[in-house]
């Protein structure tokens, strides 16, 4: 059987991987042509990883719910594995 909590942190993982790599794309879309790569990348981890940091904030403050550093992590992870995976998959290296 499944420990408990294998589900929630399969879910904080996907969840960030998938928010990273739209907010890559927007980036990439919206960004100047002259825009280094590694500067959207890193801008994109970035904004992801403070977009996670701030839903464990808002948790503190939500009868129930427990902030966790643990899940701050987990959604990092989340979000380096999926910028790697679109720089490694999709980007040209300049």
């Amino acid at each position: 059987m499944a420990q408990p909590w294998l589900w929630p942190t399969l879910a904080h993982l996907g969840f960030y991987a998938i928010l990273a790599a739209l907010m890559l794309a927007t980036l990439l879309g919206f960004g100047q042509r002259s825009t280094p790569q590694s500067a959207l990348l890193l801008a994109a981890f970035m904004a992801s990883v403070a977009y996670g940091g701030l839903m464990e904030l808002y948790q503190a403050t939500v009868p129930e719910r427990v902030a966790s550093w643990a899940d701050v992590g987990v959604n990092a992870a989340g979000v380096a594995t999926a910028l790697v995976a679109v720089r490694a998959l999709f980007l040209r290296a300049k």
